[in-house]
């Protein structure tokens, strides 16, 4: 079953709309959209996004095709108040954390769709807990991450 199955879909916005650590920290859903790029091709994905006073958390999730992605992943971006970003899988090589990047591929977790992602969120709530990230998310500090474009800019 592709990522982008309407089962799939609902499974993800409802396991994103339990996940602790949005309602401890009082993410609340903001949008959840799809954008079909195949037109362009490159890929089609899925974005939620969460938000709270001092933070924008949005997941994208994006499933494999021939040309770009070779197979189905989950890209996560950091947004503050003021419209500065970065890609956790940047912060993740900046900072020199001891975490897989290969964790945002959904391959390499197991068991059916809902597993492999409650396994990905699992693997969020882990980086999220990081005391640098955490401030980060609860709006006590920024943090200037680059971007690493991998030739496209």
């Amino acid at each position: 079953m592709k990522i982008s199955s309407k089962k799939n879909i609902d499974i993800i916005k409802t396991e994103l709309l339990k996940f602790p650590f949005f309602l401890k920290h009082g993410f609340s859903f903001l949008e959840g959209n799809y954008t079909d790029l195949q037109t362009t091709g490159t890929f089609d994905k899925y974005a939620y996004i969460f938000i709270n006073l001092k933070a924008k958390i949005k997941i994208k999730i994006i499933y494999k095709n021939n040309l770009q992605f070779k197979r189905d992943c989950f890209s996560v971006i950091i947004e503050n108040d003021n419209g500065n970003y970065f890609f956790l899988s940047h912060y993740i090589t900046y900072k020199q954390m001891h975490f897989n990047k290969d964790f945002f591929n959904l391959e390499n977790y197991s068991g059916n769709f809902q597993q492999q992602f409650l396994s990905f969120l699992n693997f969020l709530d882990s980086i999220f807990q990081t005391k640098d990230l955490y401030e980060i998310l609860i709006g006590k500090k920024w943090e200037a991450i680059p971007i690493d474009w991998h030739g496209y800019k």
